[in-house]
């Protein structure tokens, strides 16, 4: 099988792209992926997606989200360690866990100390001391590393500083 042109079944049938959205058929070309080690992990996160906000014809469940997400973990998809902190960050579809988020969100800040979304969490759990001790952990450090998610372009990170210095 033609794996590139399955992805983009994939995403037209999830995206709407040039067909209606749905998200049953897009599961089914992402399932026909999982085989192809090169779109494997791309074809968990994607079905975790869908079945993490649900619609058009697949029924939200967060507990597959999280198995989706978890099954692009173990291929080592950076994309997914972040979405999977998140869940455990929300306790979504999960027991809420600072703890384990923290663990994840930091496995991705070594990785790829470019990954600015993982920077920006993990600065943001040390600063509400939700995660970290002695090295990984504080106030200071946690301000440090949102600062430069912030230069490195990361939104969230400028938004979350600019009401920190509003306390001021």
């Amino acid at each position: 099988e033609d794996s590139k042109g399955i992805l983009y079944l994939a995403f037209s049938k999830m995206k709407g792209w040039g067909c209606e959205k749905n998200y049953s058929e897009a599961i089914d070309c992402f399932k026909r992926l999982k085989i192809d080690k090169d779109f494997a992990s791309t074809s968990f996160i994607n079905r975790g997606q869908i079945y993490k906000y649900g619609g058009y014809g697949i029924k939200k469940d967060l507990g597959l989200a999280v198995e989706m997400y978890t099954e692009a973990a173990t291929l080592d998809s950076t994309d997914a360690l972040v979405l999977l902190a998140d869940m455990y960050y929300k306790g979504y579809g999960v027991e809420q866990s600072f703890s384990t988020a923290f663990t994840l969100f930091f496995r991705v800040f070594e990785k790829d100390k470019t990954n600015h979304e993982a920077k920006f969490r993990v600065g943001k759990m040390m600063v509400k001391g939700l995660g970290g001790s002695g090295e990984k952990g504080g106030w200071v450090d946690g301000m440090d590393l949102i600062r430069i998610a912030e230069e490195e372009g990361n939104e969230e990170a400028g938004i979350y500083l600019k009401k920190v210095r509003e306390l001021d």
